[in-house]
């Protein structure tokens, strides 16, 4: 018997004519929710909180899936890492205060120990303006670079003290190379003539100063003083037989000397009295080394 060009052969034959087949893919069915109770569902510790409390399955679902939503999105007005300079500067702008004098800077160990300049918080607070950084970043930044400056400073000033120690031993070391067992009668010897050259109202406070002299400076003058008295001092002595005259101030004797020695009869010889002139001021040194004796 021939096909019938009208008979389907997909057609199941045995099928019922009158139930409608569906197609799954174009026409799914309509959902229904699973027959959850989820006040057991839900584990115990989590049954209270607000985002599972009295909700059902779907409910559930959906803010999780809104969740999940927001989660995904940039909030408005913030920048990507490929948004270009200007929108970063308008982002970052709205975030610094409105003037550089609002940051507030908190206080540190640094800033307690060594204080803050005027001029220092001026120019803390325009480089933070400047740079768009937020008040909270702001305090948190001073107080790394200020723990770091205290760090540094005294690394330095320890530093400093090693150096300085360093530099009077060495220059301890010189004094007692150079006046080998007369050390201590030569610089005696050159604070006094210090002290003694002095208006006598200034006596006191000089001799202050030389209590405490570094070894470096006190080295200089030594130097220098002890110079000076070999060569002025000890050997201008007034010969035997001279007027003997050894009293008197030895801040005048110096004034008296210092005088003739600007005087341009002592420095030039074509001058009247330019012999004389020289012969007071060995005389006078000889009275001031007669004084320091006594």
């Amino acid at each position: 018997m021939p096909d019938d060009p009208k008979v389907d052969p997909n057609v199941d034959p045995n099928a019922d004519p009158n139930v409608v087949k569906v197609d799954n893919k174009t026409n799914p069915p309509a959902y229904t929710p699973p027959e959850i109770d989820m006040a057991t569902a839900v584990p115990p510790e989590f049954r209270e909180k607000p985002y599972f409390k009295d909700k059902s399955f779907v409910d559930v679902m959906k803010e999780h899936d809104n969740l999940q939503t927001l989660l995904g999105k940039r909030p408005e007005g913030i920048p990507t890492k490929d948004s270009s300079e200007e929108d970063w500067s308008k982002f970052l702008t709205s975030l610094r205060p409105e003037k550089a004098e609002d940051y507030v800077l908190p206080e540190t160990d640094y800033s307690k120990a060594k204080g803050r300049s005027e001029e220092y918080i001026k120019d803390v607070k325009e480089i933070l303006y400047n740079a768009d950084v937020n008040k909270r970043q702001a305090e948190k930044i001073l107080t790394g670079f200020e723990a770091f400056l205290g760090k540094a400073t005294t690394f330095n000033d320890s530093q400093s003290a090693e150096a300085t120690k360093a530099r009077e031993e060495e220059f301890e070391a010189l004094l007692d190379k150079t006046y080998t067992g007369q050390k201590q009668v030569v610089i005696d010897r050159t604070k006094k003539l210090m002290t003694d050259s002095v208006d006598p109202g200034l006596k006191d406070k000089v001799a202050g100063v030389l209590k405490d002299i570094p070894n470096d400076t006190l080295f200089a003058l030594t130097a220098v003083l002890d110079g000076v008295y070999k060569k002025h001092i000890a050997e201008d002595k007034p010969p035997e037989g001279g007027d003997g005259s050894s009293g008197g101030d030895v801040a005048t004797l110096q004034a008296e000397a210092e005088t003739i020695m600007k005087s341009k009869a002592y420095s030039d010889f074509r001058e009247a009295g330019h012999d004389a002139a020289r012969l007071r001021v060995r005389e006078l040194f000889g009275n001031i080394a007669a004084a320091g004796k006594k």
